[in-house]
């Protein structure tokens, strides 16, 4: 309430603030990403089992997914 009492400049200045402060957020959120140490081993593990999972998804081909649709749709 302070903010839109104080005017048009306050809520931009505000704005300015939160926005600012959201880039910061990113900013350190792609650096601990790039970096593996920086990770907890939750983060390590999950992104490996999604490399893994892309990488027999690859490997196992259309074949799996054709299966998958005939049983999609069957009549029920």
């Amino acid at each position: 309430m302070e903010v839109v009492a104080k005017g048009v400049g306050a809520v931009r200045e505000y704005m300015d603030k939160r926005l600012q402060a959201e880039e910061e957020r990113r900013k350190s959120a792609a650096v601990a990403a790039e970096s593996p140490k920086a990770s907890s081993p939750i983060a390590w593990l999950s992104r490996s089992v999604s490399s893994l999972s892309t990488w027999v998804s690859d490997v196992t081909g259309p074949e799996k997914a054709a299966e998958d649709d005939k049983f999609l749709e069957q009549e029920l």
